[in-house]
């Protein structure tokens, strides 16, 4: 096709010189006015080709995928869904940090006698930022009702070997030993060791009379209950079969599926080419456009992120674009709204496009791909996949 044109230019070129060949040859005394009037022609016709086929920008637009994210501006408030109140009413020392909010993390409040001892409303937030904080939290829970029956069971065993020593043999040696177990382990249940009290002379001596031994011994020992008592209240607690851990796990999923069907955004990125020999900008604004069936579109509506450093293109260039819907599905009309969710992710036969417009006033349409989470990226490894098990090292 290209040889074609060069050949099609050429006769067209060829014409053009013998009829001006033709005309110079009998224009006589007008040969001046003639010549400088067929160079004015070819000097305008010159830059009116360079600036309208030439020198333009030429782009090409293709969606790398389309997701769908939540968007949580006020976070999730664990006390409006009464199913999970008695949660965060019996583990506040697992929900979120207000301190920490900024990290995204959870943290264990800790107090100088008992590490954990529930923290009070004042030091957490009943809100969680996002739905993977929410679910950081029960799973957490989860882990609780695991790992908390054991410790308590440890506990009491080194409990019973405390009773087994005579509180008059109670040695210094005994102490570390006794002690160094209880500190380790579950935080609920870790014991804190308080040094032992210095005498006014300033000498260490608590375990050479019998009666500083039976007082070591018995503070030890008063410890360790105190904390068994907490830990079993807390047991007792763990094994309320009203939890019903795994209902909760389905009614997280309904949560999330809620959220996602109102408190969400769609983000689009798309690789833009320019292979023309002019730069360009893209305008901020862009259109995703969702064909449902035929007759049936539905546009949203999408802002650049970060437009100023990736809304230029340069000549022979290509730049990785990012857009994010401007609303939240929320705030669509409820036509929209409904035909969005009923589609989303759901049947691959509707397809997307995405709409730019560069700051010439020109717009440029992508490929379409499904409006599926993931499926161009899917048929990029279909692809790469086949053409791996067709090469041969």
């Amino acid at each position: 096709m290209r040889l074609l044109g060069v050949f099609i230019s050429f006769l067209i070129g060829v014409l053009v010189g013998y009829s001006i060949a033709l005309i110079l040859a009998r224009a006589g005394g007008y040969l001046p006015y003639i010549s400088l009037a067929i160079s004015s022609v070819i000097a305008v016709g010159i830059a009116i080709w360079r600036e309208y086929f030439i020198a333009k920008p030429n782009l090409s637009v293709e969606i790398n995928y389309i997701e769908r994210k939540l968007s949580l501006s006020n976070g999730i408030d664990i006390y409006d869904y009464s199913d999970f109140r008695t949660l965060a009413e019996d583990f506040p020392e697992l929900l979120p940090s207000q301190s920490s909010r900024s990290r995204n993390s959870l943290r264990l409040s800790i107090l100088p006698y008992y590490p954990n001892v529930p923290a009070g409303p004042e030091n957490n937030s009943s809100t969680f930022s996002d739905i993977d904080e929410f679910r950081n939290f029960f799973s957490r829970i989860k882990q609780e009702v695991e790992d908390f029956p054991p410790e308590v069971k440890r506990l009491e065993n080194i409990l019973n070997d405390l009773k087994e020593i005579d509180s008059d043999n109670f040695s210094e040696k005994d102490y570390k030993k006794i002690s160094g177990q209880a500190s380790g382990g579950h935080p609920f249940t870790r014991l804190t060791p308080i040094p032992p009290p210095i005498n006014p002379s300033g000498n260490i001596d608590l375990f050479s009379t019998s009666e500083g031994r039976k007082k070591q011994y018995e503070k030890l020992k008063e410890r360790l209950e105190d904390i068994l008592e907490r830990g079993n209240l807390r047991l007792n607690r763990l094994s309320i079969p009203n939890y019903r851990l795994y209902e909760m796990e389905e009614k997280i999923k309904r949560i999330e599926d809620e959220l996602i069907e109102n408190n969400s955004k769609f983000f689009i990125s798309a690789s833009i080419i320019n292979s023309g020999r002019l730069n360009t900008a893209i305008k901020t604004p862009a259109t995703l456009a969702v064909y449902i069936t035929k007759g049936i579109r539905e546009p949203i509506e999408l802002v650049m992120k970060e437009p100023e450093e990736k809304s230029d293109l340069a000549a022979n260039s290509t730049n990785v674009i990012d857009f994010e819907s401007e609303k939240e599905v929320s705030q669509l009309e409820v036509n929209s709204r409904n035909l969005i969710n009923k589609y989303w992710d759901k049947d691959a036969k509707v397809n997307a496009v995405l709409f730019v417009e560069d700051i010439r006033g020109k717009i440029y349409y992508s490929n379409a791909v499904p409006f599926v989470a993931g499926a161009y990226q899917r048929k990029v490894y279909e692809r790469l996949e086949k053409a791996s098990a067709e090469h041969e090292v």
